[in-house]
């Protein structure tokens, strides 16, 4: 990490920090980088904590960046909600815990939950697709931890199984069920009158 971002928070480098949020917020309130008292105290707030990024690099923020009827910030390319870094797992849980009937979503169902609302990837300011994998299978729920460790077993289970299953390589590809039928009873005669030529041998 570059000495500009000693001080942020692990691996929050490339992504939207909470300060940094607000920062970009105010200045699409205000329509510009006009010193407001908030925008002067966020920016000394990033000074102080060496988390300032450029100005090149906030522009280009600004540009992509737009905010919803709620106030928060959307990407403008997909309208979809940017978090700040220090918010990902709370968002993920939100979405994992909202399941029906009050149960937790699979891994797959919460992916997509949170892939509808919010931004992925440091491109888009978001969360990468792994982060919401640790975080669902890290679930503290008792019931949630007893569902993914018996969909586990069965899964096992099922893979076992198949590996001990034993592969047919059909012989012949028959067209009809009735010329397989032949077929099958051709190979039966023929197992007869090979055993009885041998009774009598």
């Amino acid at each position: 990490a570059s000495s500009s971002n000693a001080a942020a928070p692990h691996g929050a480098e490339g992504y939207v920090t909470e300060k940094l949020y607000m920062l970009l917020q105010l200045y699409l309130q205000n329509k510009g980088w006009s010193p407001s008292v908030e925008l002067l105290q966020c920016f000394s707030d990033l000074k102080e904590s060496s988390m300032l990024p450029s100005a090149a690099y906030l522009q280009m923020m600004a540009s992509r960046v737009g905010l919803d009827t709620q106030g928060r910030l959307i990407l403008r390319e997909n309208g979809k909600i940017i978090l700040p870094y220090e918010h990902f797992a709370n968002a993920v849980m939100l979405k994992h815990m909202n399941g029906p009937h009050g149960l937790h979503l699979g891994l797959e169902a919460t992916v997509r939950a949170v892939v509808e609302s919010y931004t992925i990837g440091r491109e888009q300011f978001g969360m990468e697709k792994e982060f919401i994998i640790e975080v669902v299978q890290n679930c503290p729920n008792p019931a949630c931890r007893y569902y993914k460790n018996q969909l586990e077993m069965t899964q096992k289970s099922i893979q076992q199984h198949l590996s001990q299953q034993p592969t047919y390589i059909p012989v012949t590809h028959y067209t009809d069920a009735s010329s397989a039928a032949l077929a099958d009873s051709q190979a039966v005669e023929r197992l007869l009158r090979g055993s009885a030529l041998q009774d009598y041998q």
